[in-house]
């Protein structure tokens, strides 16, 4: 099996303490200075029972680049334990959805949503800096697409054929 090595991006997030009240306020700073004005993206988080990962989650989409201006919304689906809190104290948006089940979450958050474009991200995932912006472009660009998803390969390429060959998957009308 070959080694594998974690970009230093990713693996500052991953290493972060979720108790650091330090970690907390940068990461409330970064999300303030996201939402720039009425937002023009919207990422929905689905949350249930994410106390050891949303504090990472939110970092890392806190770390994005992007002139766009953007709201993270953390949709709460009966967590027992403190994530609703950790996302709040984060400074995310966090609502609460009392009908169990992703769906119901990530409904419940696209019902919230204000933004033009709207993300779907997961609460135990760590998202590279130029996630939001590779998941838009696409979208914004003018071309034809009308939805993305999977992974996105650091592409900028606006045209069917180099998106999908870089990896990036998009619905194109």
């Amino acid at each position: 099996m070959r080694p594998i090595k974690i970009p230093s991006d990713i693996l500052h997030h991953w290493q972060l303490d979720n108790a650091s009240a330090e970690a907390i306020a940068t990461i409330n700073a970064r999300l303030l200075s996201l939402k720039k004005r009425a937002p023009e993206v919207s990422v929905v988080i689905p949350a249930y029972n994410e106390k050891d990962s949303i504090v990472k989650t939110l970092s890392s989409l806190s770390a994005n680049k992007t002139n766009r201006s953007v709201e993270i919304i953390v949709v709460n689906n009966n967590s027992a334990d403190n994530t609703r809190e950790l996302a709040i104290a984060c400074g995310a948006t966090c609502i609460d959805e009392t009908k169990q089940g992703i769906t119901n979450a990530r409904n419940a958050g696209l019902k919230y949503a204000t933004g033009k474009y709207v993300l779907n991200a997961d609460a135990d995932s760590i998202y590279p800096s130029t996630w939001i912006e590779e998941k838009v472009s696409p979208l914004a660009s003018g071309n034809t697409a009308a939805l993305t998803y999977g992974q996105f390969r650091r592409s900028y390429a606006m045209d069917q054929q180099d998106v999908s060959r870089r990896g990036c998957k998009c619905i194109w009308l």
